[in-house]
C-alpha cells in the first residue's frame, strides 16, 4: 500500500473512533489532515490557503480528500494491488500469510465467498490436504483459524523429524565401529607379539667347523630376553631342539668314536711286529 493510501486510511479510522470531535464536522477532519501533512502535500495545503481562505474544500471532507487524491493519488495503485495479490502464495507461516492475504482483500473490497475460495487456493498443498478433511468451516474467518491449527502442527512433525534424523546421523553404526575396534586390538596383539628391540649385534649362527666359544654376559641376556636359541641365536626353536647342536654333537661323538678303535688296531700291529724279532740267545750260560 502507497504512503498517501496509509495515511488516509489512518485519518478516516482515527474519525470513526473519535466520533465526538469528527462526526458531522467536516471542517475538524480537514483541519487534522493539514496538521499531518509533510513535504509538497504540506506546500500545497499551504498555498491553497494562502490563495484563497475561503476554498469550500475547507468545509467538507469529501472535496477537501477528491483535491488531494487528484494530485496524490497513484494511478496505478489498484493496477499493482491486483497483481501482488495475483502472485502471492503461502511460503511461510500461515499466520503471517493470513495477515497479507487480508490487508489485499481489503484494498480490495473482496466478498466472502471470493476470499474463501481465493484463500484455499493459495495455501500450500499439505495445508489444503488437512482442510480437506476439516469439516464446520461456515466462514472466511473459521477457514483462516484452522489453517493456522494445521499449519503449526506440520511444523512441529517435521522439526521433530529432522532432529531425529540429525541425531542418528550423528550417531555412529556397529558396522562403523568394529574395524576400528578390530584395528585397535590387531595394533596391540602386534605390539605384544613384536620382539622387543635388543642390542645391535647381528645373530650370525656359529660355525659347526670349529667349537663354539663361550657366550658373552651381553650376548646371553640378549638370546635370553629376545627368547632366542641359546646354541644358534633362531628365534624359532630352543636350544633342547636346536637342530645345530644336535648335528655338532653327533660328529663330535663319531670323532671320538673313530679314534677309539684305532688304539687296538695299533695295538695289534706292533705285537706282529715285536713277533716278527727273532728271539736272542739266552744270556745265561746253559749247565753241562
Amino acid at each position: 500500500m502507497s504512503e498517501y493510501a496509509t495515511f488516509l486510511d489512518h485519518c478516516e479510522f482515527y474519525f470513526d473512533n473519535k466520533l465526538s470531535m469528527f462526526l458531522n464536522n467536516d471542517k475538524n477532519k480537514v483541519s487534522l489532515v493539514i496538521s499531518h501533512l509533510h513535504g509538497h502535500a504540506a506546500t500545497w495545503a499551504y498555498v491553497l490557503r494562502r490563495t484563497n481562505p475561503a476554498n469550500p474544500a475547507f468545509l467538507s471532507w469529501p472535496l477537501f480528500k477528491a483535491l488531494m487524491n487528484s494530485l496524490f493519488e497513484d494511478t496505478y495503485y489498484l493496477k499493482q494491488v491486483r497483481h501482488d495479490f495475483h502472485a502471492l502464495k503461502h511460503k511461510g507461516s500461515a499466520r503471517n500469510f493470513s495477515i497479507e492475504f487480508k490487508t489485499f482483500a481489503s484494498i480490495l473490497q473482496l466478498d466472502e465467498d471470493t476470499m474463501i475460495f481465493e484463500y484455499k487456493e493459495k495455501l500450500k498443498d499439505t495445508v489444503q490436504q488437512g482442510i480437506a478433511y476439516t469439516t464446520g468451516i461456515t466462514n472466511f474467518e473459521l477457514l483462516v483459524a484452522k489453517s493456522i491449527e494445521i499449519d503449526q502442527v506440520l511444523y512441529k512433525i517435521a522439526k521433530a523429524s529432522t532432529k531425529k534424523d540429525k541425531s542418528c546421523s550423528q550417531k555412529p553404526t556397529p558396522k562403523d565401529s568394529a574395524p576400528s575396534q578390530s584395528k585397535n586390538s590387531s595394533s596391540q596383539s602386534s605390539r605384544r607379539l613384536a620382539p622387543s628391540p635388543g642390542p645391535t649385534q647381528p645373530s650370525t649362527s656359529p660355525d659347526l667347523s670349529h667349537p663354539r666359544g663361550p657366550l658373552s654376559q651381553e650376548e646371553r641376556q640378549r638370546r635370553i630376553a629376545d627368547k632366542l636359541c641359546m646354541y644358534c641365536a633362531d628365534p624359532d626353536h630352543a636350544i633342547q631342539d636346536c637342530p645345530r647342536l644336535q648335528s655338532s654333537t653327533k660328529k663330535g661323538y663319531s670323532k671320538q668314536r673313530a679314534n677309539v678303535h684305532a688304539v687296538p688296531t695299533a695295538s695289534a700291529t706292533m705285537l706282529s711286529t715285536i713277533a716278527a724279532v727273532p728271539p736272542m740267545g739266552n744270556p745265561l750260560p746253559q749247565s753241562s
